[in-house]
């Protein structure tokens, strides 16, 4: 059975599939004859590559002896011949016999990288309001290219949603003026909010108690959960783990399971809250 992405083409499907799939995705046109000895060797390296980027390009398979409308349409002169289509205009091609090296130096080029490919299943998830989900997607595309500006506001808009406000002024911070766009500014705002509202009264008087009463255990488990609840969840963690450092029984137990309750609300992924853990491992081990 032939995969999905691999495509045999005829006059009635040549539009929608190439011209029209092009816009969607890089389309791989390979012209072949049958018996054709190169054209046999071609199409097992193509129909390699296909399978391994099912999802990202779609080969298009032209039987020059049976579509020959298309393949004059095409100006196909010698065979095999391998064009790569894109918006619906052919971008790229290799004529005669090619090494599977070849072919798929050409074609990786015009496939979208793992970053990509990260980023656009993060805006499907925060299009849904899955803000959780998609920060561990949306933290390896960061991780994989720190200096695209469109991850980091993405990042950003996700922390924001999801109430980690450290993370997103760290991002945001670090967004160079070229980049300071329209989307860049309505993240600040919506932060500043957040913010505004993360640092209420309770919470300044918490910090102002705890202060006041160093050893007062209890308190200090409040104010971590309250830092938590407003998205300030790193600040709270550095709290108790403060306590931990001196006690690791602090309380009878309960500032360690707090603090490990603490670390499994974080969102996978999360660096701070993995950064905490390996400190707590350091302290258990």
């Amino acid at each position: 059975m032939q995969a999905a992405n691999i495509v045999d083409i005829n006059v009635q499907n040549f539009q929608q599939v190439i011209l029209e799939g092009s816009q969607q995705q890089p389309v791989v046109i390979e012209f072949w004859a049958e018996g054709h000895e190169p054209c046999i060797e071609v199409a097992a390296s193509l129909n390699k590559i296909a399978l391994e980027y099912a999802e990202h390009f779609t080969l298009a398979r032209i039987n020059c002896a049976v579509e020959q409308q298309i393949a004059m349409q095409f100006g196909v002169q010698a065979l095999p011949t391998v064009a790569v289509f894109k918006d619906g205009q052919g971008v790229d091609g290799l004529v005669g016999p090619q090494p599977e090296a070849a072919l798929r130096e050409m074609i990786e080029k015009y496939l979208p990288k793992e970053h990509e490919t990260l980023l656009g299943q993060a805006r499907q998830l925060l299009g849904m309001g899955q803000f959780n989900e998609a920060l561990p997607l949306l933290a390896k595309a960061h991780e994989l290219a720190p200096e695209v500006a469109e991850i980091k506001l993405a990042l950003a808009d996700a922390s924001i949603q999801a109430g980690r406000l450290d993370l997103a002024s760290d991002l945001l911070n670090s967004i160079g003026l070229a980049d300071q766009n329209s989307d860049y500014q309505a993240l600040c705002s919506a932060l500043e909010i957040k913010q505004q509202a993360a640092d209420s009264p309770e919470i300044r008087t918490l910090f102002e108690q705890a202060e006041q009463q160093p050893d007062n255990l209890e308190l200090k488990l409040q104010l971590a959960a309250q830092l938590n609840e407003v998205g300030r969840a790193e600040e709270g963690l550095a709290l108790l783990f403060e306590v931990l450092k001196k006690d690791l029984n602090a309380l009878d137990g309960a500032m360690k399971k707090s603090f490990m309750d603490l670390l499994a609300a974080q969102p996978a992924g999360d660096a701070a809250a993995a950064s905490y853990r390996r400190k707590l491992y350091s302290l258990l081990y």
